[in-house]
């Protein structure tokens, strides 16, 4: 067991990270500019911060989408999103996510 100042200097010298310093990816889910970390949970509307192209669907900058599932495969993370038509895009890579869109509300 660490005692109290070994702990300290630990962290000091960066050999144990607090929670907080963990990449956003990684701790909470996705970073969102306006809102900080944030995390996407199945049910989540998420709102395009620019055009992208999902599959073949064109999602213009301002438009909702729905979050339906989420898989981690290998250490990846991806979400299945409902578009406003009710078309479902599979294994949407949470890169994706985190450059197009943000958490709306």
């Amino acid at each position: 067991m660490l005692v109290p100042w070994a702990l300290a200097a630990l962290c000091a010298i960066g050999a144990l990270a607090p929670r907080h310093a963990m990449p956003a990816e990684i701790s909470r889910g996705v970073e969102s500019p306006t809102n900080g970390a944030v995390e996407i949970r199945v049910g989540a509307d998420l709102q395009a911060v620019q055009e992208v192209t999902l599959d073949e669907a064109v999602i213009g900058r301002g438009s909702h989408v729905s979050v339906t599932a989420k898989l981690v495969q290998g250490g990846a993370v991806f979400f299945d999103v409902a578009l406003a038509d009710g078309h479902v895009v599979k294994a949407v890579p949470l890169v994706a996510i985190q450059k197009s869109f943000r958490v709306a509300g």
